[in-house]
């Protein structure tokens, strides 16, 4: 999708998760979704801090179990608006754009 047509997600990088087993339970996708929220902060340029995640979601897709036996850990990460639509990117664009939640 252009960054110019209205979306709520944004593809924001891939962050590499350690070596360590697929995750198989609820606990085991923290550190993916911390790690993508870090990755979140950077290309927006907000801090990764308690109120990033009143920013915005984040949607965590690992490669598949297979590969990830393997050793690819590059787990893509998006920015996703629950609240609202965008038609522009929001790299770099900090508070301003990507301001907290306050409902």
């Amino acid at each position: 999708m252009a960054c110019d047509a209205r979306h709520a997600a944004e593809f924001v990088g891939v962050w590499r998760a350690p070596e360590r087993p697929y995750p198989a339970r609820d606990a085991d996708w923290a550190p993916l979704y911390a790690g993508c929220r870090s990755a979140l902060g950077r290309y927006v340029g907000v801090p990764d801090d308690v109120n990033l995640r009143f920013r915005s979601g984040v949607v965590v897709r690992p490669p598949g179990a297979g590969r990830w036996r393997v050793g690819d850990r590059g787990v893509r990460c998006y920015l996703w608006l629950s609240d609202r639509t965008v038609t522009g990117s929001l790299k770099g664009t900090g508070p301003a754009g990507l301001p907290v939640r306050t409902r």
